[in-house]
């Protein structure tokens, strides 16, 4: 596959992505013992914030998450 013809995604998707994968984390203990997670918690509101203002501070996160599924793949 040609890497010029792969598009990495938008900083605000990749917010928003980041925001569901970390309030799962931190709503799952909900289902064991009751706890949340309040790290992931603080993380999941943080992506949220940064993904809705499109933020370029997402930026460098989206282009290691970008090759890091460029590696996998």
């Amino acid at each position: 596959m040609n890497k010029n013809k792969i598009k990495i995604s938008s900083n605000k998707s990749f917010g928003l992505v980041f925001f569901i994968v970390f309030l799962f984390v931190s709503l799952l203990p909900l289902f064991k013992d009751g706890n949340i997670r309040i790290w992931a918690l603080m993380l999941a509101i943080i992506f949220l914030i940064l993904g809705l203002l499109n933020s370029s501070i997402l930026k460098p996160l989206n282009k290691i998450w970008f090759k890091f599924g460029i590696l996998l793949g």
